[in-house]
């Protein structure tokens, strides 16, 4: 995949300077959020909807758990948009997406999920790592933190 379809990491903003980080919140089912709480989990895909495309490198990503109401939070390090999963399972690291699967079972999986007309709208590879975004807080907190 080009180059040119994958944003820079941007400055850091400063707090002091009256800089706000914007914040993206997604449900991920239990055995997922505790991937991603483990650091095994680096790479979220979801469909390319407008509120999604909005998503830019060095924003928030917080991950609310479905099953105990706890959440957890990232910084998007990379986003790369796929017309298909058919394509981002060919370019992504399928470890990295659901570290306990196989490609087959991740794509009938992400299938599951979205219908093909929200498959349509093509998808994106949220990539992050496992640290905090929101400093001083840590990995997991419960959603009244």
């Amino acid at each position: 995949m080009p180059d040119d379809t994958q944003q820079a990491i941007p400055a850091i903003p400063s707090p002091a300077a009256g800089d706000e980080t914007p914040e993206h919140h997604m449900h991920l089912l239990g055995r997922y959020y505790r991937q991603v709480e483990a650091g095994r989990k680096t790479i979220e895909v979801r469909v390319a909807t407008p509120g999604r495309r909005a998503v830019a490198v060095g924003d928030t990503l917080v991950f609310h758990d479905r099953d105990p109401g706890r959440e957890l939070d990232v910084i998007a390090q990379r986003i790369t948009p796929y017309p298909s999963f058919d394509d981002l399972l060919r370019s992504e690291d399928t470890a990295r997406i659901n570290p306990d699967g196989s490609p087959g079972e991740l794509l009938a999986n992400l299938r599951g999920i979205y219908p093909p007309d929200k498959e349509a709208l093509g998808v994106l590879a949220l990539a992050f790592d496992h640290r905090p975004a929101r400093p001083g807080r840590p990995i997991p907190m419960t959603a009244e933190e």
